[in-house]
């Protein structure tokens, strides 16, 4: 198991280096990410986008603590909509911070 660090970079970046070096480091024996919640991979639909690519092209999956039904393959359509608005929840309250922040 390696474990890869991006501390106080947004989830909105795409060049992080611990994502970087954790996309690099995708094989064959990769088979699952795991993460207290998506939000820390992602934060935005850009990064999400880029993120499941290159999981799905090493046919690995997220495990997510904060999310047990959570996975890019999902065919159930209430885990697709439950995971479609935390991921919309996570960019809401990214955009709060920013806000919050400027004034």
């Amino acid at each position: 198991m390696n474990i890869f660090y991006d501390l106080g970079i947004s989830g909105t970046e795409v060049e992080r280096e611990g994502l970087n070096d954790m996309i690099s480091s995708f094989g064959d024996e990769v088979k699952r990410v795991i993460v207290m919640n998506t939000s820390r991979l992602w934060r935005s639909d850009t990064v999400k986008v880029l993120v499941k690519r290159q999981l799905e092209k090493a046919n690995a999956d997220v495990v997510s603590i904060e999310q047990p039904t959570y996975s890019i393959y999902t065919k159930d359509l209430n885990d697709f909509l439950i995971n479609g608005m935390m991921e919309l929840l996570d960019q809401y309250e990214r955009m709060s911070i920013n806000l919050k922040l400027a004034r």
